[in-house]
């Protein structure tokens, strides 16, 4: 990889695809803006989904979505460009797995 990406994490519950871990619900749950070791990442439901157990990265950014067909479109004027969101609907459809977070938007379909 080159140039400055980031990657977007996604975290859900394979049997409730539904729940699914939401940054305003872990900032609320952690009572910070900050993840540290040792940390529980809350669900949308603010059940804990998974624990942070080594960070080799340091600073994580919480605050912003991943990219989706409406960033690209309504702060670019890009119609079809590729993104986050939609990719990972994409490779979640191959397993049969289409939580409604995760709905591709109907131009796609």
């Amino acid at each position: 990889m080159e140039g400055k990406q980031v990657g977007d994490f996604v975290c859900f519950n394979y049997k409730d695809p539904e729940e699914h871990v939401s940054p305003v619900h872990m900032r609320a749950s952690l009572s910070s803006i900050r993840l540290k070791t040792g940390d529980w990442l809350y669900s949308n439901r603010r059940r804990p989904l998974m624990q942070l157990v080594e960070d080799t990265v340091g600073k994580h950014d919480f605050f912003f979505p991943a990219c989706d067909y409406y960033r690209y479109k309504v702060d670019f004027g890009k119609e079809d460009h590729p993104n986050c969101h939609d990719n990972i609907a994409a490779a979640l459809k191959k397993y049969d797995i289409h939580p409604l977070s995760f709905r591709i938007p109907s131009i796609y379909l």
